[in-house]
């Protein structure tokens, strides 16, 4: 029953999804023609005309792929709210499912719709950014990328980069599985305001924002102590060795990796929480419009 219901969530959310595509792609297009076709010999005629062009369509470009990340997050929200907590959830909560399968059905298929956003986002930029320098430098954008890793490589010691990757890919798409567990706990949460629902959502999810900011925070802070104790910043005498510098690279790189790990483990803690509340209410405190 859990593979059928998922792919009625996925019913649900193909055609905004695809919307969304289509008008990230769109602007892609859009922008990276500006960019190819625009004729720097107007600038004799119409003072600073490439510039104004370039800067407004950056502007709209900006502007659309913010549009679509944020736009994802509302549909998201309104159709768990709307299907669990309106006059919808009394069709969805007379289905044969049981509160938990209905919490994972809804949590994979929005976290993997918002992460098919960030992919498609990710493109993007990559491309408009190779329009940019293809169209502006004389360099391979390839090239630029390969020196890039280099830099990692051999600054920060990163040899096992591949491992790396994964890390950080891990870690990404388990602070964004936790990102959508907040927005329908926050939503959930906002249901014990029976006279005041949306506005209690969005409440409770400005709270778990900043308490989450508020850990986030310390934790950094305790990383950047953590980095001048490792990297032995009192040594002042030893700055202008390369020993000194290979060192700090290295505790700069085992800072960061502590702080994620630290800052994830936080995120889960805070959404375990958030799932258990909403499962409550769904089993205990359930009261639909």
């Amino acid at each position: 029953m859990l593979g059928k219901l998922m792919k009625h969530e996925w019913k649900g959310m193909l055609a905004p999804l695809v919307i969304m595509m289509c008008l990230l792609s769109a602007i892609t297009v859009f922008t990276c023609t500006i960019i190819m076709t625009m004729n720097t010999e107007l600038d004799k005629i119409i003072e600073n005309f490439s510039s104004t062009v370039s800067v407004m369509t950056f502007l709209l470009y900006y502007a659309g792929v913010v549009g679509c990340v944020i736009g994802i997050t509302i549909i998201i929200a309104v159709r768990f709210y709307k299907t669990c907590y309106t006059d919808q959830g009394y069709l969805t909560h007379t289905l044969p499912v049981s509160a938990k399968q209905l919490l994972i059905a809804k949590t994979v298929t929005a976290a993997l719709s918002y992460l098919i956003i960030i992919l498609l986002v990710c493109v993007s930029v990559y491309v408009t950014l190779s329009a940019l320098i293809v169209r502006t430098a004389d360099e391979d954008w390839n090239f630029l990328i390969d020196t890039f890793v280099e830099v990692l490589r051999d600054g920060f010691g990163l040899h096992a980069y591949p491992i790396y990757i994964i890390y950080w890919c891990c870690c990404s798409i388990v602070s964004l599985i936790c990102s959508v567990i907040g927005l329908m706990g926050a939503i959930s949460l906002g249901q014990l305001y029976t006279k005041h629902r949306v506005a209690g959502a969005v409440i409770a999810y400005l709270v778990i924002r900043i308490v989450k900011r508020i850990f986030t925070q310390i934790v950094i802070l305790f990383g950047f102590q953590a980095f001048y104790l490792f990297s032995g910043a009192r040594n002042f005498d030893s700055r202008h060795s390369s020993e000194y510098w290979r060192t700090v690279m290295s505790s700069a790189n085992l800072s960061a990796q502590m702080t994620l790990f630290i800052v994830i483990l936080i995120s889960v803690a805070i959404a375990a929480g958030l799932i258990f509340a909403s499962y409550h209410i769904m089993t205990k405190r359930l009261n639909l419009e």
